[in-house]
């Protein structure tokens, strides 16, 4: 979800951060080359210079899953980074005493937040939309040798100052090129294997969650969708005195929901909270201990579809625009998506749940649409009666729009 502004992000977090050092000798912070940083600076000074920034050998490679219809499906690689600064501190009259102070100061604050909150981020970059992305970003301090800082400040030709050395990881930046978006598979097999299972020693734990497919849920993979009953499997999972716990990156909060009657030990049923914004989100267990401590099992990723409406499912030629009610609606910072067959087409207007696509050069035939909110794409099925699984293998023609 973050994009090319990801790297000054990093950065613009990292100076908010360390504007605390105003605290010792009211130090001014500055993002600038080694040879620069003392252009028209005359008090002390704490300058934020990135060197470097290299691959991520961990995440290179590394694919983010993305939902297509309750499966995953293959994209493209993010850009993986590490980014290599050097904290210098330097005193108004060359003081090294106190440029001494100025740089224990702020190597305590990079300390006390060695892992960026997405909220600090936001605050810096929102634009970025780094705070989104599923890795976090950590701060580590870097031991260079005497060859290397040799190195560095000869390059700049200039005096060396005391200076820290840090590493910003991870720092991901999402691919602009599209990913081929084919329709889902209907049917794969009536006996799909069953991955292994894990359950701590004590404590609750969930090995699934999904929704209330009529039994059928541990074989089918789909995501929820608004007005679905979500069923959660494990152990230990308390009944009805446990509280399920949503969370998605698009709210501040977690939402809770409470267990339906028939809930049980080994299975949970509550209704999906209508607070969820469509996209992922994780779901937990949260049980009050005996103690009074609440006790939460593992985490388990959710994902979360729109359910859409067609403005009209017959257009007359090549061009119109075409309108899409969403439930829920498209929230702050989401860009909707449509998938027009196998074409990705960006909105023309976004007011609350009602979107409008520009659509050109479409040629006469049939198309299944879908709609993608935070890479969860709509079903465009036909919906089965609640409580079971899809009685038919077919797409539903109230979400197809035909050409002539």
């Amino acid at each position: 979800m973050s994009n090319s502004l990801a790297i000054a992000a990093v950065t613009s977090t990292m100076v908010n951060l360390l504007a605390d050092v105003n605290g010792v000798g009211g130090a001014t912070v500055t993002t600038r080359p080694l040879d620069k940083a003392r252009d028209n600076v005359q008090g002390h000074q704490l300058n934020v210079f990135m060197y470097q920034a290299s691959s991520d050998a961990a995440w290179r490679n590394q694919e983010v899953p993305q939902s297509r219809g309750g499966e995953s499906r293959r994209t493209t690689p993010p850009l993986a980074l590490q980014l290599h600064y050097l904290v210098t501190a330097i005193a108004a009259d060359d003081d090294d005493i106190v440029a001494q102070k100025i740089l224990g100061k702020a190597m305590s604050i990079l300390h006390d937040h060695a892992v960026l909150e997405r909220g600090e981020i936001e605050a810096a970059l929102e634009e970025a939309g780094l705070h989104l992305q599923v890795e976090r970003v950590r701060l580590s301090p870097v031991n260079l040798s005497i060859e290397d800082i040799s190195k560095l400040w000869t390059v700049f030709q200039t005096q060396y100052r005391v200076t820290a050395a840090y590493e910003a990881s991870a720092v991901l930046i999402d691919s602009t090129d599209p990913a081929p978006s084919p329709l889902p598979v209907l049917r794969r097999g009536r006996n799909d294997p069953e991955g292994p299972t894990a359950a701590a020693a004590a404590g609750p734990a969930i090995d699934f969650v999904g929704p209330d497919l009529g039994g059928a849920e541990r074989r089918l993979s789909f995501p929820v969708r608004p007005g679905d009953r979500v069923v959660l499997g494990g152990a230990r999972l308390g009944g009805a005195v446990a509280t399920v716990r949503f969370r998605s990156p698009r709210l501040a909060d977690p939402v809770d929901a409470s267990p339906l009657p028939g809930s049980s030990g080994e299975q949970l049923m509550v209704d999906l909270p209508a607070a969820l914004p469509a996209g992922y989100a994780t779901v937990s267990v949260v049980i009050e201990g005996a103690g009074g401590d609440p006790w939460a099992s593992n985490q388990l990723p959710l994902a979360v579809a729109p359910v859409i409406s067609l403005g009209s499912t017959a257009e007359a030629g090549p061009a119109f625009s075409l309108v899409v009610t969403s439930t829920p609606a498209p929230v702050t910072g989401q860009q909707p998506v449509l998938l027009f067959g196998e074409r990705q087409v960006a909105p023309d207007s976004v007011a609350a749940g009602t979107i409008t696509f520009p659509l050109a050069g479409v040629a006469a035939g049939t198309y299944t649409v879908r709609l993608r909110l935070d890479g969860v794409d709509s079903l465009p099925l036909l919906p089965p009666a609640p409580g079971q699984p899809p009685a038919t293998a077919a797409f539903d023609p109230a979400q197809q729009v035909v050409v002539s």
